[in-house]
């Protein structure tokens, strides 16, 4: 104890006959009121609290003053001034102190709060209060961190009842979302906890577990305890089979001893899975315009299982789709997060080509019959692929079907002339095609209205806008009209060009002759220039001399098609057109009979017979015997 002597002042008179008086003090608050102890609030061990108090002389002499501390835990206070020799109180002032508490860390840490308590004494030269005693109580803990998970939203397992786990699964799929847990840092103390570091190891981010929040450290958790930061952990797996990791929090609980807390994480994922493919058709678009979609046609299907359904003919166009959904194109680890390559297989001689319509939708315009088959390949984010296909026999929907197709050195333009004969020679001799339109099918008289410049105006003056073999009137269109489709320059192949001729409905008793009119070059694609003859024209792809230029000639290849099947005899027939306004007759088709449907729902074939004229039995249209050029008629 710190102690000193007091000075007795006994009254006396002084030369001036004024008797004097003693030194009085009082312990007060900082606001003036009396002090009767003083409390510190719950300070974590290691850090500091301070209270204030003052002493006021209230006579009308300077008052002394000494301080002492005693009792247990006296050592953890102390004193500012420290007031271990007298300090002067200056006469009815007063002066200002200050008491510290500074718990130290027992060994071992305590759970929850210590009371630390000791007596502040003070000596006065005060008469009447030579002493003054005021008990100090400080309350002292530790920052403890805790690490808590809810399995369920009904329990809760923490760090500080043992080592946790969590768990994210052990069935989850390859690539798949594994989903979030929640994490929560409590403060378990009622003083600050301060958390400094949070971190996954390199096992846990190579296993694809992240952190959800952007959190920044240092961060505190308050003084009132079960204070919680709540985190979510997630996965997003990168390997499969076990996965392990741990989360670490590192802060200021002293009990951790500078190591940081740590959760275990686990999680089990299934291998890679492949992924399963589907194509399937959702819409035809014939060459009339008219379509066929869902809920008609089911994509899932292939045709063959939709007898309803018109199968495509050239120039119809088929939609195919990949149906991503959970029934069909679909991965196990990304559902339907597939990459789709669709690949195109057609007959010989087609130039069709797959355009996208966006990534798992691809459409094909057919353009000569056979057998398409689009292939289908799904893979996944593991790199597993599946493969399905399905395979279209394209075929002419129409009784009779012509296609005249063609491929030249440049682009020319052919022209297909469908012409019906009602005579009775059986077709050994050629029709005109000159001042009988009206029998005469071709582009003049015969494109779908849709197709010219105007709808309803033939291109060629003094031409009806479609014949009429089924009907009195001309210009009247039904079922068994003929009608020509035509597509010049499909891609890639822009030397390439096709005119298909189509009939529903003949005639018994009709001959129905096909000619190729070689029309002109349709982009020039003329060479030496100059010439006046055509022995001047060298080059063996342009062999004609045709007002001084030489022109290409065209290879041009004739099909013919009953009721979708090519013919067995007279098909296809090869021939070359030297020069502009070279005129083959192909062919001549005898129509008898159309073909009878049966109760049964058979029917019986039609009756026809197919006469080609090749090159040996005068396919140029004949004069006495003298192969003619067509002379570009009609216009």
């Amino acid at each position: 104890m710190l102690a000193f002597s007091l000075l007795a002042i006994a009254g006396c008179c002084n030369g001036n006959g004024v008797q004097g008086v003693s030194p009085s003090i009082e312990v007060q608050t900082s606001d003036g009121g009396a002090l009767k102890s003083l409390l510190f609030p719950l300070t974590a061990f290691g850090a500091t609290t301070a209270q204030a108090f003052q002493v006021a002389s209230v006579s009308d002499i300077d008052a002394h003053v000494t301080a002492a501390f005693t009792g247990a835990s006296a050592g953890l206070f102390s004193l500012s001034p420290a007031a271990t020799s007298a300090v002067t109180v200056p006469a009815a002032q007063s002066t200002s102190f200050t008491v510290t508490f500074a718990p130290a860390l027992p060994t071992p840490i305590p759970p929850g709060e210590v009371s630390d308590s000791a007596t502040l004494t003070i000596s006065s030269d005060d008469p009447n209060h030579p002493t003054v005693t005021i008990p100090l109580v400080g309350l002292a803990e530790a920052p403890e961190l805790d690490l808590c998970w809810a399995p369920t939203p009904t329990a809760m397992q923490c760090a500080d009842d043992g080592g946790v786990t969590i768990d994210f699964g052990n069935a989850i799929g390859f690539g798949a979302d594994g989903g979030e847990q929640e994490v929560d840092v409590v403060n378990r103390s009622g003083v600050p906890l301060s958390v400094t570091a949070l971190s996954l190891d390199a096992a846990a981010q190579a296993a694809g577990f992240s952190i959800v929040e952007q959190v920044n450290t240092p961060f505190t958790l308050s003084a009132t305890s079960g204070e919680a930061e709540v985190l979510h952990v997630a996965l997003q797996p990168k390997q499969s089979g076990p996965l392990a990791g741990t989360l670490s929090v590192a802060a200021d609980d002293p009990r951790l001893g500078g190591q940081p807390e740590v959760l275990n994480l686990a999680a089990t994922v299934l291998a890679p899975g492949g992924p399963t493919a589907c194509l399937g058709i959702y819409q035809i678009t014939y060459a009339d315009g008219q379509s066929v979609s869902a809920p008609q046609l089911d994509p899932t299907k292939p045709l063959s299982q939709q007898p309803a359904i018109v199968p495509p003919g050239p120039l119809d166009r088929a939609y195919f789709t990949a149906e991503p959904s959970p029934t069909c194109s679909f991965d196990p680890q990304d559902g339907q997060a597939l990459a789709y390559q669709f690949t195109l297989s057609g007959p010989a001689g087609s130039a069709a080509a797959l355009t996208p319509i966006d990534a798992s939708e691809q459409s094909v315009l057919f353009d000569v019959p056979g057998l398409y088959t689009v292939t289908l390949q799904a893979t996944d984010s593991a790199g597993l692929s599946a493969t399905t296909q399905v395979g279209l026999l394209v075929r002419p929907h129409d009784d009779i079907s012509f296609e005249l197709s063609w491929q030249s050195a440049a682009p020319v333009d052919l022209d297909l002339h469908l012409v019906r004969q009602l005579r009775p020679d059986g077709g050994q001799s050629p029709g005109s095609l000159v001042g009988d339109p009206l029998n005469d099918c071709y582009y003049c008289n015969c494109l779908p209205a849709t197709d010219y410049g105007q709808q309803g105006v033939s291109p060629c003056s003094g031409y009806p806008t479609v014949v009429a073999w089924a009907d009195a009137g001309a210009g009247v269109r039904s079922l068994e009209d003929p009608l020509l489709a035509a597509q010049f320059g499909f891609a890639p192949l822009n030397s390439e060009a096709l005119d298909v001729a189509n009939l529903s409905g003949p005639q018994p008793g009709a001959d129905y002759d096909v000619y190729a009119l070689y029309y002109n070059p349709t982009q020039g694609g003329a060479a030496d220039a100059g010439c006046t003859t055509s022995s001047q024209c060298t080059d063996p792809a342009y062999p004609t001399c045709v007002l001084n230029e030489c022109v290409p000639s065209a290879t041009a290849e004739l099909r013919t098609f009953v009721e979708g099947n090519e013919v067995a005899s007279g098909s296809p027939i090869s021939f070359t057109l030297p020069s502009t306004c070279d005129l083959w007759w192909a062919g001549t088709l005898h129509w008898s009979a159309s073909a009878v449907p049966l109760p049964d729902g058979g029917a019986l074939p039609p009756v026809f017979s197919f006469t080609p004229h090749t090159a040996a039995d005068g396919g140029f249209l004949t004069v006495d015997g003298t192969p003619q050029p067509g002379g570009c008629l009609p216009p």
